[in-house]
């Protein structure tokens, strides 16, 4: 697959860390060659988890799931224990706008919504902003524990707001909406609940500037 990217400023650098307890959280950019190995874990878990499990209709090799969304718009929050990968998240500015194998594309809901996307129904969402300061969240793994996601979308915020944004979208199912409103953040849902794979989605908005999703590490 060719990506040829008409809105990216990002450059190579060593990854980010924080650490919550024995997990440390990476923010790493598309094409860090410093975490490779753990990239190469995340996407061999997405692989696990929405090819296999959930039977998503999604591109994969070498028991790996990428897609064209994995380009150098792409900033990626991954969480490791003694250097294993434990999970991790997709995040993109809703501006982005690129080209792969001679199609143009922009974010993976709106893109879904333009009809460009098989595996997720056009009517899926009902508004498709694009501003810098909304942003992506997509391919989102985490183990059962609740507190390895809380603790991932409170880095996640952190780093969003660091970069202006103040609400973020993701597709996920009905109770994970409802979850962050019990972390303290404002929660829309701007679609209906759709079919894909083997359970039914929908699609969100989550803001990041709210008291408790700041001070979620600490609850």
């Amino acid at each position: 697959m060719t990506v040829v990217m008409r809105d990216a400023s990002f450059t190579n650098s060593s990854p980010v860390v924080k650490s919550s307890g024995t997990l440390k959280f990476h923010i790493i950019r598309y094409g860090d060659f410093h975490a490779y190995k753990l990239l190469k874990e995340y996407h061999k878990l997405r692989k696990d988890i929405f090819v296999d499990q959930l039977e998503w209709d999604l591109p994969h090799e070498n028991g790996e799931e990428r897609d064209q969304y994995d380009n150098p718009s792409a900033t990626y929050i991954i969480s490791e224990r003694d250097g294993v990968c434990q999970g991790g998240l997709r995040l993109a500015p809703t501006t982005t706008i690129f080209e792969a194998d001679g199609r143009m594309y922009s974010y993976m809901v709106r893109d879904a919504v333009r009809g460009e996307l098989d595996s997720i129904p056009q009517d899926v969402v009902t508004d498709t902003p694009v501003s810098p300061n909304v942003w992506e969240m997509t391919r989102v793994v985490s183990p059962s524990d609740g507190d390895h996601l809380r603790d991932l979308i409170a880095h996640t915020t952190d780093f969003l707001r660091s970069k202006g944004a103040t609400d973020f979208l993701f597709l996920s199912r009905p109770g994970s909406g409802r979850i962050c409103r019990v972390w303290g953040h404002e929660v829309t849902a701007l679609g209906p609940l759709r079919q894909i794979g083997t359970g039914r989605y929908q699609v969100f908005s989550v803001s990041t500037d709210k008291k408790d999703a700041a001070s979620a590490l600490a609850a």
